[in-house]
């Protein structure tokens, strides 16, 4: 999974909480998973768009963790963690 280590700094929080969600939300992890699979089969593609600096479903991403966020609370990230 590229999607953390190509996030710029101020929104390595957000990209977190995506990954915290996924693991620990099934709604959450079936909505995923319903944007992604389309097409999973063309990664080629994929990897060209991210390395490009286009990522078409990072919104939604967010959108399914601020639900997630906003059903259950901020998702705890350790201070100062590294």
């Amino acid at each position: 999974m590229r999607y953390l280590d190509a996030q710029p700094a101020h929104r390595i929080g957000a990209a977190v909480a995506v990954v915290a969600g996924l693991l620990y939300h099934q709604r959450a992890r079936r909505d995923a998973l319903d944007l992604l699979l389309p097409r999973a089969g063309d990664q080629q593609r994929a990897w060209g768009e991210v390395a490009a600096g286009y990522s078409p479903e990072s919104a939604d991403l967010l959108s399914i963790a601020g639900t997630v966020s906003a059903a259950t609370g901020p998702v705890p990230i350790l201070e100062g963690a590294s």
